[in-house]
């Protein structure tokens, strides 16, 4: 995965990184989404039964 007399990371291992970066990413993102709408129907339903 590394290569390079200083440790440094091959192009591919780099890609692959970026790569896992962004799905990580992604799945906070939807995450993010799905506490957001769960928070906002808690909200709405404490709204209605006032």
């Amino acid at each position: 995965m590394r290569s390079g007399t200083h440790g440094q990371l091959a192009p591919e291992a780099l890609i692959a990184l970026q790569a896992r970066v962004y799905r990580h990413t992604q799945e906070l993102e939807l995450g993010s989404k799905v506490v957001d709408k769960a928070a906002g129907a808690i909200k709405q339903t404490l709204q209605s039964q006032q």
